[in-house]
């Protein structure tokens, strides 16, 4: 099987271990940073994070502290 170029072209080549390795790097930095971010988020006492009867497209996990939560029945 071959790929013939089809117009002038830059190509790249790297060995599969290679592109490997940085794959696996690249994936360590994104989660180093995923998990900094995460840790640059609080709330102080009393702020209100979620609200009944709001669509929600964030996701809280709790390391830390409490939370108080509640439920309006009418």
């Amino acid at each position: 099987m071959y790929f013939p170029v089809v117009t002038e072209a830059l190509v790249w080549v790297l060995e599969r271990e290679v592109f490997k390795q940085i794959m696996r790097i690249s994936s360590i930095q994104r989660s180093q940073d995923n998990i900094k971010y995460l840790r640059s988020k609080f709330f102080v006492p009393g702020t209100k994070i979620v609200e009944q009867d709001t669509n929600g497209n964030e996701f809280f996990i709790i390391s830390g502290g409490s939370v108080k939560i509640t439920k309006r029945i009418p």
